[in-house]
């Protein structure tokens, strides 16, 4: 009888333990696993508003990075073939181009959004008069703006757009950029303007102008992100701009050189350009992996 007792004794203090190990190792794994969760969810990112991402970044003076606008008070331009001005938004990529003087962002589209005749108007050329409006602004402003998501379009702003006509083949971009503000248009959506384009070079000494950019042009091209494998589509008026008469737009060839075409003769790539207001926040590292966001 006391041997089955020490037996069924044995037995119970077995079981016991077994039980208790396996509750431990149960609310060990609990504990671990909130613990995880909780590390994680207290690691901080470092936040930014658009005026304390100038004051941080807009300091470059060689290669890639944000420069101070030489031409354009307290105004930053990213430079360079790939600096990090990956800005991602409703799940698509964007590069910022510019903070502008009001702190808002200028960002165009990384990817085109397909071919498409600046305009077509009442001639076989079309007119290169934007505000007119062309058929690309239009478009831009109607059907593909309403693509957009209600979040994206809450922090687009409608902004001054610099739509004068540049003098072919120039060698002076500050009397260039008088030039495209000679004509400004009120709006959400753009493209970009021949000396947005011109700007993102970070060969000044060989690049920094119309003149310099197509004569050097196969040095240029290594040092400008903007260069695309197709021609694509500026905002900005090759020649002077006459109502329903004046024809060429500005587009940059996929060897990065300046060139004009009629509006209506050419389809062209299309890189959607917009303003984002100042009020919006941002963090990440702007790489393509780990692309800028916007705080909500």
């Amino acid at each position: 009888m006391r041997r089955k007792r020490r037996k069924k004794t044995k037995k119970i203090i077995i079981i016991f333990s077994l039980s208790l190990l396996f509750i431990m190792a149960v609310g060990y794994a609990a504990f671990s696993t909130n613990l995880n969760i909780t590390a994680k969810g207290n690691i901080t990112r470092k936040v930014f508003t658009i005026s304390e991402f100038k004051n941080e970044y807009c300091n470059a003076t060689a290669g890639d990075g944000l420069y101070v606008d030489t031409f354009e008070n307290n105004r930053c331009v990213y430079k360079g073939i790939n600096p990090n001005n990956y800005i991602e938004i409703d799940d698509s990529l964007w590069r910022i181009l510019a903070i502008e003087s009001d702190d808002t962002l200028k960002i165009i589209k990384n990817d085109s959004i397909g071919k498409q005749l600046w305009d077509t108007g009442v001639g076989v050329w079309g007119y290169n008069n934007w505000a007119r409006p062309a058929v690309i602004n239009s478009y831009l402003n109607n059907d593909y703006y309403n693509l957009l998501s209600e979040d994206f379009k809450s922090i687009i702003e409608s902004h001054a757009w610099n739509t004068g006509a540049a003098t072919h083949g120039n060698n002076d971009l500050a009397s260039q950029i008088v030039e495209e503000k000679s004509i400004i248009w009120n709006g959400k959506i753009g493209l970009i303007s021949a000396s947005d384009y011109l700007k993102a070079n970070s060969n000044v000494n060989e690049c920094g102008n119309w003149s310099l950019n197509n004569s050097n042009w196969e040095i240029c091209m290594k040092t400008n992100f903007l260069i695309q494998a197709e021609r694509f589509w500026t905002i900005t008026a090759y020649d002077k701009i006459i109502q329903d008469t004046s024809t060429v737009v500005c587009n940059i060839n996929s060897n990065g050189g300046v060139s004009g075409e009629s509006a209506g003769y050419g389809a062209y790539d299309i890189f959607p350009t917009v303003y984002l207001n100042s009020n919006i926040k941002l963090y990440g590292n702007g790489t393509e992996s780990n692309p800028y966001k916007i705080e909500l």
